[in-house]
């Protein structure tokens, strides 16, 4: 009898990854703050350029749970504190751009929606809660008698499709809500609380040692 690629002990399983899935995802973070600055500066068309890229990390890092690459990286301290430094940094180089980014709306032109794409991506890539996540909970979730890669792959993409949604809710939300903040003044205010929640993700990332 062919094995299956879910550990499916009961649904159950399934329902408790889903449940966890979202409770992860809908934590703020370095993403959720990356698609409400994008949302309430550049609109809702310009945010879902940010979920985008945030899901395009998530399928590399899905990728390289289905190798064992992620599991391997966490395991080796030096590699892992190298790429939690270097999470942290460009968390801190978004946090000073936010920062100092000027009042003013703009358009989610061709321009604009790749440059969402890219703020998604490499700050998703830079999140070391990814990695955790990936090389920590996922392989929780697996069948030992069935092909490990197949099944991280699939929960990954299930693990996608739930950040898809709960990203996708923020951005619409923080898109309607752009309209209460036309003054440069309140614009201002939100690249600060951007900024300043980047900065005390970066600062976490340093400080952390586990």
């Amino acid at each position: 009898m062919e094995e299956p690629l879910l550990k499916l002990r009961s649904p159950m399983s399934i329902v408790a990854f889903v449940l966890t899935a979202f409770v992860v995802c809908a934590t703020p973070g370095p993403a959720v703050c990356a698609v409400v600055f994008a949302a309430l500066r550049d609109g809702r068309r310009a945010a879902l350029g940010v979920v985008c890229g945030v899901l395009a990390a998530n399928g590399v890092y899905a990728g390289a749970a289905s190798l064992g690459i992620g599991v391997l990286l966490a395991s080796v301290p030096t590699v892992y504190g190298g790429v939690r430094l270097l999470g942290a940094a460009y968390l801190g180089y978004r946090a000073w751009q936010m920062w100092f980014a000027h009042p003013g709306f703009t358009d989610a032109g061709g321009a604009q929606a790749r440059r969402s794409v890219r703020l998604g991506f490499g700050t998703q890539l830079a999140s070391v809660g990814a990695v955790a996540f990936f090389a920590g909970l996922l392989p929780g979730y697996t069948h030992a008698g069935a092909p490990i890669g197949a099944q991280m792959v699939l929960l990954g993409a299930l693990f996608m499709a739930c950040d898809g949604i709960v990203l996708a809710v923020y951005a619409t939300f923080a898109g309607r809500a752009r309209k209460f903040i036309a003054s440069p003044r309140a614009q201002r205010a939100v690249h600060r609380i951007g900024a300043g929640t980047m900065l005390a993700v970066a600062v976490g990332i340093v400080v952390t040692r586990t």
